[in-house]
């Protein structure tokens, strides 16, 4: 069966040319079609909140260590940016959209669309991972602060992936379905460690991030959890 799947992958490409950009949506992360497509649309659907856009970073953590080697990552079909509106607001605004919930995610559903802090560790995390920037927001009601999101992180950079092992994911959402958002038992990293060696200089940028909505405090050890010189600036 592997090798009838691979002939007819392989049969595609040589169809449309090696100038086409073909992505494969395998659920998950089977590579079953490597040297043949471009890019794997990995993990779950994403919907317009912040819980929504946990199988993006459940997606970047588990498949990460494939971009830019084997394939490009598609964490999603799309992230929302917009800001936050009930479901009610979303059915008036978009009345083209039939509002669903999502039962075995979120129930009931409590809204659509992210605070500005959730907006920034949405592109945050796309920019220093270097995946294919999944975008599916409602442009036209996009605030200005939340378009410059989108130019400061615009396109993605051809980073490579230094950490080459899966951190996998929970994406047992009917555990959970009947908790808040913050009871969610998230796998993602908290440190973002990105290494730049470019015409812009040579440093680290360094992306810390709170999974909950509590503030938090943070003390970071440079040498230990980057393997920096804390004396050299």
């Amino acid at each position: 069966m592997l090798k009838n799947f691979r002939e007819r992958v392989k049969l595609i490409r040589e169809t449309i040319g090696p100038d086409r950009f073909i992505e494969s949506c395998p659920a998950g992360t089977p590579l079953n079609s490597i040297g043949f497509v471009d890019s794997y649309f990995n993990g779950d659907d994403l919907y317009n909140n912040w819980q929504g856009s946990y199988p993006l970073f459940s997606s970047i953590a588990s498949n990460l260590f494939l971009n830019h080697l084997l394939v490009y990552v598609m964490p999603g079909e799309g992230t929302e940016l917009g800001e936050p509106m009930t479901v009610e607001e979303a059915g008036r605004k978009r009345p083209s959209v039939v509002v669903e919930t999502e039962k075995s995610r979120e129930d009931p559903m409590t809204g659509f669309g992210v605070t500005d802090a959730e907006a920034r560790t949405l592109v945050s995390y796309v920019a220093m991972t270097g995946v294919v920037y999944p975008l599916a927001s409602v442009m036209p009601e996009l605030p200005d602060s939340r378009v410059q999101l989108l130019k400061a992180t615009m396109p993605t950079l051809p980073i490579m992936p230094v950490d080459l092992f899966s951190r996998g994911n929970d994406n047992n959402w009917d555990t959970f379905r009947h908790e808040q958002p913050d009871y969610y038992i998230h796998n993602y990293p908290e440190i973002l460690d990105l290494k730049v060696n470019s015409v812009s200089g040579r440093y680290d940028l360094v992306g810390l991030t709170n999974w909950r909505s509590t503030p938090a405090t943070r003390t970071l050890d440079l040498a230990l959890k980057l393997e920096l010189d804390p004396k050299i600036q």
